[in-house]
Formats: C-alpha cells, sequence, structure tokens
C-alpha cells in the first residue's frame, strides 16, 4: 500500500468526522474538510490536512449500490461503476487496514507480523501487548508501535485484533479481552493447530472470528528474531468455521495478504490433518534424528557437514511451543508417525536385503518429492 497517506484526521479519531463531505465534484459529495489538491499536503500549506492519492495503482473495478458510504470517513454518497484511477476515499482499501491493529502476543510471528505492517500497510495505530517481563525488550524491539501491559488498552478501538500468543493461552486472554474490543472488529490468530483454536475462540468472538495459520516462521524464536519480511511469499491457511458470513471472511483474507501471504482456505479439521504431514511431523523427525545423534558416538558431530546441520535446523525450535503443538495435535501427528515408521521400515528392509535396484528407485522416488517442493 505504498504510495497512499491518510491524514490522521481520517481515522474515526474524531466522530464529528462523519458529519463532513467531500469536494471534488464526487457524486453524492458535497463541500467539505476532506479535499483532493493538486500538491501534496502538508500542515503548512493545507490546513484540512487533506487525503491525497500519491500512488498510479488503479483500484479494482467493482460496482456499488446506488447510494453508499464513503470507505473512510462514512459520509453517504452516490457512485456508479467506479474503475481506474480514483481517489483513495472512493477505494475499496481493506477495512483491517483502515484504523488501527492489535497484536496479542509479540514473539517471531507476532513481532514480525507488526514490522510487516508497519512496513507495507499505511497503518499508523500498531498496538502490541506483550507480558511484563518482556515489556522492555519489546518497545526497544517495536519503537514505532503502542507497547502495553494492559490488554484491554491494546485492543481498543483496533479494527482487527491478531491473536499471536500459544494455542492454550488463547481462551484466557480471548475472555479478559472480549468486551473492549470493538463490535466492528474482526479477529484471527496465527495459532498452528486450529481445531481447538476454533472450539475455544469461536464462542467468545462469534461470526467475526476467522482462524488463520501463516506457514512462514524460523528456528529461532521471540520478538529479537522477527523479520518484516517474514510473511513474503508464505502461504496462509484461513480456517472459517462452516457458514461463516463473507465479509469477515474477506476482511481477514485481505489483511494477511497485505503482509505478503499468499492465502488458501480449508476446514479446521483438514488443516490439522494436513499440517500434521507438512510441518509437524518434519520437526519430529528432526528432532528424533538430533536425539539419535546425542545418544550416538560424539565423534559423529564433530565431522557433521552441511546436510546434517540442514536436516536437524528445525529441531532447534522452542521446546515449551513445539510440545504444546505436538499435544494439541496429537491424534494426526501420531498417524502421520505411523505412516514415516512404514516407509522407514521399507528403507531398512530394502538394505537388509541388499536390493540395490530397490534402494535406487525409493531414493529416486524421494528425491523427486523433494524437488516437488521448490
Amino acid at each position: 500500500m505504498a504510495g497512499y497517506f491518510i491524514p490522521d484526521s481520517l481515522r474515526h479519531a474524531n466522530a464529528n468526522s462523519r458529519s463532513n463531505t467531500h469536494s471534488r465534484g464526487t457524486p453524492g459529495h458535497g463541500a467539505g474538510n476532506h479535499n483532493f489538491g493538486d500538491a501534496p499536503p502538508t500542515r503548512a500549506n493545507n490546513p484540512g490536512y487533506p487525503l491525497w492519492h500519491a500512488s498510479p495503482r488503479k483500484a479494482r473495478t467493482r460496482h456499488e449500490p446506488a447510494r453508499s458510504l464513503c470507505g473512510i470517513c462514512g459520509c453517504p454518497r452516490t457512485s456508479a461503476r467506479i474503475h481506474g484511477e480514483v481517489p483513495l476515499h472512493e477505494q475499496d482499501l481493506p477495512r483491517s487496514l483502515r484504523s488501527s491493529a492489535a497484536i496479542i502476543g509479540p514473539g517471531l510471528i507476532g513481532g514480525s507480523l507488526a514490522l510487516a505492517l508497519r512496513k507495507r500497510t499505511p497503518l499508523e495505530n500498531i498496538h502490541v501487548w506483550a507480558r511484563p517481563a518482556s515489556l522492555e525488550r519489546t518497545r526497544r524491539a517495536l519503537p514505532d508501535c503502542l507497547v502495553t501491559g494492559d490488554l484491554q488498552e491494546a485492543v481498543q478501538g483496533a479494527s482487527v485484533v491478531i491473536l499471536c500468543c500459544p494455542v492454550r493461552a488463547m481462551g484466557t486472554l480471548a475472555r479478559d479481552m472480549a468486551d473492549a474490543i470493538d463490535p466492528n472488529a474482526i479477529v484471527t490468530d496465527a495459532g498452528s493447530v486450529k481445531v481447538p483454536v476454533l472450539e475455544t475462540l469461536g464462542p467468545i468472538f462469534g461470526e467475526r472470528f476467522i482462524g488463520a495459520h501463516p506457514m512462514a516462521g524460523s528456528e529461532r524464536s521471540g520478538i529479537d528474531a522477527a523479520s518484516p519480511d517474514l510473511f513474503e511469499g508464505a502461504t496462509c491457511i484461513l480456517t472459517p468455521a462452516p457458514r461463516a458470513p463473507e465479509p469477515p471472511l474477506r476482511r481477514v483474507r485481505e489483511f494477511w495478504e497485505s503482509v505478503g501471504c499468499r492465502t488458501i482456505q480449508l476446514g479446521a479439521s483438514e488443516h490439522d490433518f494436513l499440517v500434521a504431514l507438512a510441518s509437524h511431523l518434519p520437526h519430529a523427525v528432526a528432532s528424533a534424528l538430533a536425539e539419535a545423534l546425542g545418544q550416538a558416538d560424539p565423534s559423529a558431530r564433530a565431522i557433521a557437514g552441511k546436510g546434517l546441520r540442514d536436516t536437524t535446523r528445525i529441531a532447534a525450535g522452542p521446546a515449551s511451543m513445539w510440545t504444546e503443538i505436538f499435544l494439541d495435535n496429537r491424534e494426526n501427528l501420531l498417524a502421520a508417525l505411523k505412516n514415516f515408521r512404514g516407509a522407514l521400515d521399507q528403507l531398512e528392509g530394502l538394505l537388509a536385503e541388499g536390493r540395490q535396484d530397490a534402494l535406487e528407485d525409493f531414493l529416486s522416488r524421494a528425491g523427486d518429492v523433494r524437488r516437488s517442493l521448490e
């Protein structure tokens, strides 16, 4: 969203702004204090501090009802089919990017999300809730965000709330902040397991909650490992409840896409089954390999090369977090481990029998699968 400028006066800080209307002769708008000049606005040369559309990006073509509301200030206006280059107030800017975001939990994911929002979107107000022990470190890492230990202060006025905390902590935090969240806000999360999240947060937030899982991470953890580019090109899996309404789903989709994600949609149960294979099993196998290496001759580690380091890299992830993930998705992970054990037994059998051709076929198929991931 680079190139867009949204002044403080249009961020609904003042409820009276809704009574103003636009100029520039837009159909359905009279004269008012949201004008669109020919020069970039400054407080010195334009006391109204108007909205300035500085980007050549073209708005998407869309139809509107005969009478609708301005997406930013809420003024009623009449519009026909809109396409091509238009002022920002007439563009369908995602609602989640119009006001402020509240991030609950500033670890690797939450911290990276705050940095990505600051880098990629026009949001000026990014609130981050952190526990007392990490407040000062989070403030140093996110100097352009409001970092607070007060949960209700963090979510107040936010148009989107994102829970980036451990799955088992979400229920308590959600109940503590539910009453302080704006009734028009959407709520999403970044948890690695979705059935427990949906069962916990669905009854608290209702239809405005849309689960999400950005498939992005690192063996490093905490706010110090955060990166504004963590989500660039990553897949974010949306897991709405059955019969979830389209408006909150669209807003959550646009939110995650705004930080660089590619979104897909799955049911919560299907997500947990597939993620057990694609994410949780690899971590379990890497951990088992590292454990086996630890029990072997220590000299083996002294001669280890890049291959072993690459294969076991993710085993260095935070043990407490992965313990919860494994247990929360236990049944699916057990099934995935059973399938893996079958492949391992097959490999062991081919070696024991000395079947060269079959062993080569096994390794060739495995190589094809690996190359398909590129």
